[in-house]
Formats: C-alpha cells, sequence, structure tokens
C-alpha cells in the first residue's frame, strides 16, 4: 500500500484521529472502551441519530472528513451505492470480521489494534478498507472494481 503525507492522508499531525463508529459495531462497549484508551471517537447515534440516514450519506460525511470508519458491514465494499461513496469520498474503513463474538470482545480487539489503526490512519492512501480478525492485526482488503447494480440488495 502506498504511504503519503499525512496531509493528503485526511488527517494531520496535529489534528487527532477521529473514530467514526458505525451501529453495527455496538453503541456501548466499543465507543467506551475505545474512548478510555484514548481515542477520539463519534458514534453513529451521536452524528445520525435518524435510524434510516443511508450508509452512503454517513460514508459521505466520514470521508470528507477524515474520519476513520469502524464497521462490521464486511459486504460494504460490495454495495454499489456505499462503493461509490467510499471511492469518492475517500474513506477509510476497519471492517470487523471476527465472528462470534461478544461487543465487549470486539472493544478488546479494537483497543488491541487501535495504535496500527491510528498509523494507517496517518500513512495510508485513501479509500482504503482493512479488515480486524479475531487475530486483532489491521490487513488490507481489496476494493475491487465498481460493482454491478443489483448483483447485491442495496441497504438503505
Amino acid at each position: 500500500m502506498k504511504k503519503r503525507s499525512a496531509a493528503s492522508s485526511g488527517a494531520s499531525p496535529e489534528a487527532p484521529v477521529v473514530i467514526f463508529v458505525d451501529r453495527s459495531v455496538g453503541r456501548l462497549y466499543v465507543p467506551r472502551a475505545l474512548r478510555a484508551a484514548g481515542a477520539t471517537v463519534i458514534t453513529h447515534d451521536e452524528r445520525f441519530p435518524e435510524e434510516n440516514t443511508p450508509d452512503a450519506v454517513w460514508l459521505a460525511e466520514a470521508g470528507a472528513s477524515g474520519w476513520v470508519v469502524v464497521t462490521r458491514d464486511s459486504a460494504i465494499r460490495h454495495k454499489p451505492n456505499e462503493w461509490q461513496a467510499l471511492m469518492e469520498h475517500g474513506v477509510l474503513a476497519v471492517v470487523v470480521t471476527a465472528r462470534n463474538v461478544t461487543g465487549p470482545r470486539i472493544a478488546d480487539l479494537l483497543v488491541h489494534a487501535l495504535p496500527r489503526i491510528l498509523e494507517i490512519a496517518q500513512t495510508t492512501a485513501r479509500p482504503a478498507i482493512f479488515r480486524l480478525n479475531s487475530s486483532g492485526k489491521p490487513e488490507p482488503m481489496e476494493l475491487g472494481a465498481r460493482p454491478q447494480a443489483g448483483s447485491r440488495v442495496r441497504r438503505q
């Protein structure tokens, strides 16, 4: 993966990296644990309290704001409208792919991976997606080509 300066990665050395926690990750344990570990966190509910905010809308804001998105939606790169938002707005996402895990376990995985996630946020060209499996080590995922409309069910 190409490295680039903090100025072009969406984050600056002076500004803290902001982690946007999607509802799919959890509303309590994960934000609380990340904040306790020193992370600057915005939750989906804090920024988008409406339950029906389309994913493409919050992805666009996250990308434009330079936030790191943490989600469990591993299909995000296969949905045409979400893929487009990822690409157009330079989103950096960490997808938690660990299976059969509780909120506290997800929180532990993310806190363990936090130093690496912060490094990725400062050094990785965007858009980019990383997976976080039960090993707790973020690994790059391919964004791939634009998905065809109708190839997946579009979620609003």
